[in-house]
């Protein structure tokens, strides 16, 4: 899919976890409008990022920043407002067991991005049942959250559409056993009780 150039000088991207949202983000920020990216600007732990990136606004510079359905929630009216003078894109994965699978990973590790300059040496993790259940629930509920927002999109991407985007970003590396984590999530994703 091609990626539109913005109508305006600023880009929110509204994305559930572990979509190639941050890829995204540095792909509009520094090959397509030359702003800052400012990610992930109301996260609940960065509220120093949120004051920071209000002021960018108030100082009208362009940015690219993006929004997940739990950090809307907190900044709602703000956000609503702000929407009005940007572009607006949503970022989904269809495959949410991959989705799951790929965040139970970042949980593990606690590594949620890998530069293209980095490599991790091979690693395996820990199958937790009620983990890998709490992980595949909680994507979820972040896309059914994404879904309800209140927005007309510019553009919409899936997962599957960002692989040949030029950003600092890659795939992350997979452990050993995450065809095992995949099936699971395949398994538990079906289930009409998750």
């Amino acid at each position: 899919m091609e990626i539109k150039i913005p109508d305006a000088k600023s880009v929110i991207v509204f994305a559930s976890y572990r979509t190639g949202s941050t890829a995204l983000c540095d792909y509009y920020a520094n090959n397509m409008l030359h702003v800052t990216n400012w990610d992930e600007a109301f996260h609940s732990a960065l509220d120093f990022k949120t004051t920071k990136f209000k002021n960018c606004v108030n100082d009208g510079d362009g940015f690219v920043v993006k929004v997940m359905p739990d950090q809307f929630a907190d900044h709602q009216k703000y956000i609503t407002e702000l929407a009005e003078k940007c572009w607006l894109v949503k970022i989904v994965r269809t495959d949410i067991a991959a989705q799951a699978a790929s965040m139970y990973c970042c949980y593990q590790t606690n590594n949620w991005h890998l530069e293209k300059d980095m490599v991790l040496e091979s690693y395996q993790i820990d199958m937790d049942t009620p983990s890998m259940d709490g992980t595949l629930k909680e994507i979820k509920a972040s896309n059914d959250q994404l879904n309800l927002l209140p927005f007309v999109f510019d553009q919409i991407f899936d997962y599957q559409d960002l692989g040949h985007i030029q950003s600092k970003y890659k795939v992350m590396q997979k452990p050993t056993n995450y065809n095992d984590i995949l099936q699971f999530m395949y398994n538990h994703s079906k289930k009409g009780d998750n």
